[in-house]
């Protein structure tokens, strides 16, 4: 007989995705959410989960706190106990649930990170937001020769002159190995193969 084997994932950062479910969102109010729902998640966490939907043999490695691993760990996980906590992921639902007129969210910012919920607006999620990028350079009232300077000091396609001064996204956050822009152009790039050369897949599992 032979043993299925068991997929062993890592997650060096792992997070806790908490969604707060409110009834309804009324202006002026004070809110409280009905329920509060905390689920482990990460990339291996991701991984192993759905492999484990699929009837594979998987185990999660990860550093927690053991305090939290007892409270919101998952089946088959192995956790090295660590002091720091694990950063939690936010999420809120049913704020415009009311059929009441004028209900507005706004959010402003700085295009700094090219992840999280302001940037998936311009992108994944950009057909339920109404975007606009401004142009530091077209804002009545601000210093055009300190922004100059900054493109001539950094470059005009620098991270600095894009998001500071042009109100871009950057190419790539500072962590990144490899930058989005490649990714992209890897995407839209035609390639054409021989019969006799072997077939790459990349795979990067998330939980949804």
């Amino acid at each position: 007989m032979v043993a299925t084997p068991t997929v062993v994932t890592l997650t060096p950062s792992p997070a806790f995705d908490r969604t707060y479910v409110l009834e309804s969102l009324v202006p002026g109010e004070v809110h409280r959410a009905h329920e509060v729902r905390s689920e482990l998640a990460g990339k291996g966490v991701n991984v192993t989960h759905n492999l484990r939907i699929s009837g594979l043999s998987s185990i999660a490695v990860l550093p927690m706190k053991q305090e939290e691993a007892s409270v919101y760990g998952r089946d088959q996980i192995r956790v090295y106990p660590v002091e720091a906590a694990t950063r939690i992921n936010p999420v809120s639902e049913g704020f415009f649930s009311e059929p009441t007129p004028n209900r507005f969210w706004f959010t402003f910012s700085n295009p700094r990170r090219n992840t999280g919920p302001f940037y998936d607006s311009f992108h994944s999620k950009r057909a339920f937001w109404k975007s606009e990028q401004i142009d530091s350079r077209d804002v009545e009232g601000t210093d055009k020769e300190l922004f100059q300077r900054m493109i001539e000091q950094y470059g005009e396609d620098s991270t600095v002159s894009r998001v500071e001064v042009m109100g871009q996204f950057p190419k790539a956050d500072d962590d990144t190995v490899i930058p989005m822009d490649l990714i992209n152009s890897a995407i839209d790039r035609e390639v054409t193969l021989t019969a006799s050369e072997p077939i790459l897949w990349g795979l990067d599992v998330a939980r949804f």
